[in-house]
């Protein structure tokens, strides 16, 4: 489908920091159809780990602003002077600041804006006081965007619970896309790990920010008990993030520091994963969890908490993945065993789970997004 004049959007980030929400923006900046969209990205700072997988046929724009609140003024300029048909944003913070811009602004541009955590349990443990006041700019503001995405049902009804005055029917859902085919190509590469060619350990392997969220201290009493049954196994952790000296110790306290990798964050975190016996997610809570239909297109084998919002609505329990209660090590641990003393469970995860993750390939949920900026545009919505 080409036309004579081409949506014209502006996507808003303040950083390309490697969380999923990023990963997201990337991932739709990259597969948009270019015969229909001409797509402007705005960052904050222009850094980050996903900056190098920024497509080169797409207008970046720069603020060179380190808090989300200070790009307002210019991010005022920029809708002004570019005239967008749509500005799309993700981040709660980068969200209200993105319809502030667009009211300032006075042109009639639609804004979409895409929450990207279960709201109701990030507010619960929020500390700072500007997040604390986040509920009520959301109240003020959401209302005045056109659509609110979600990357979960879950999210999403527990966002309408929150703010039961807000538009239901601006709200909708779409899962997060997966590059499948970047993935399949990336996992196949070397892995240059010393540690890794020269010890036969099983492999456990979890990805993520090392944040209270992700819950790597229930994750560490399973890693200790699968120890006791099975022997010595080897623990992979992928990110970085403020508790990992406190999860180092807590590591020593329980006598597994030996048999626990922290690795940092990896560019390419797919040969790791698809070289790993088991993928265990133990997040407290989630919007969607990428890492999930990921590590599932890695063809490797997923145990994942059962935790608001996303899992369950990717792994169907005991045929493309195992769901366990959240912060249960027994259980967490028993799922994991079961995987590696059991060749057949572990292939038939590995299938289905593979399977699974076609369901969210980015040809598909790109083309949802598509769908949506022109149903916007049409009056449809």
């Amino acid at each position: 489908m080409i036309q004579s004049k081409k949506i014209k959007i502006i996507f808003v980030l303040p950083e390309l920091g490697g969380g999923g929400a990023e990963r997201v923006m990337v991932n739709l900046l990259r597969n948009l159809d270019r015969n229909i969209f001409e797509i402007i990205f705005i960052v904050g700072k222009k850094e980050g780990p996903y900056l190098h997988l920024l497509p080169s046929d797409i207008e970046v724009i720069a603020l060179n602003r380190n808090r989300t609140l200070s790009m307002l003024p210019d991010l005022v300029k920029l809708i002004r002077k570019i005239k967008p048909d749509i500005v799309f944003s993700t981040l709660t913070r980068m969200n209200v600041i993105t319809i502030i811009a667009k009211i300032l602004s006075g042109l009639r541009t639609k804004v979409i804006i895409r929450e990207v955590n279960t709201f109701s349990i990030v507010q619960r443990n929020a500390k700072g006081a500007r997040e604390k006041f986040l509920p009520l700019l959301v109240r003020l503001l959401y209302n005045r965007a056109d659509i609110m995405v979600f990357p979960s049902k879950g999210a999403l009804e527990d966002f309408h619970n929150y703010f039961k005055k807000m538009d239901s029917r601006k709200m909708q859902v779409i899962y997060n896309p997966l590059e499948i085919d970047k993935i399949l190509e990336l996992k196949s590469e070397k892995i240059d790990e010393p540690f890794w060619e020269n010890n036969e350990k099983r492999k456990i392997i979890s990805v993520g920010r090392l944040e209270r969220q992700k819950g790597h201290k229930f994750l560490f009493d399973a890693i200790s008990i699968v120890n006791q049954e099975l022997g010595s196994v080897e623990l992979i952790i992928l990110g970085k993030g403020k508790e990992e000296e406190a999860l180092r110790e807590y590591a020593e306290k329980i006598g597994i520091l030996n048999n626990v990798k922290f690795m940092g964050f990896k560019a390419n975190p797919y040969k790791y994963i698809a070289h790993s016996d088991v993928f265990v997610l133990s997040s407290l809570w989630e919007g969607f969890a990428n890492v999930i239909t990921e590590a599932m297109a890695c063809g490797t084998p997923v145990v994942a908490t059962d935790c608001p919002s996303g899992p369950r609505e990717i792994i169907n329990n005991g045929v493309n993945g195992v769901l366990v209660p959240v912060a249960n090590p027994k259980a967490m641990a028993s799922s994991i065993i079961s995987i590696l003393q059991n060749d057949h469970l572990a292939n038939l995860l590995r299938e289905n789970g593979f399977k699974r993750a076609l369901d969210f390939d980015v040809k598909k949920i790109v083309k949802e997004y598509e769908e949506l900026f022109l149903s916007l545009l049409c009056g449809k919505l």
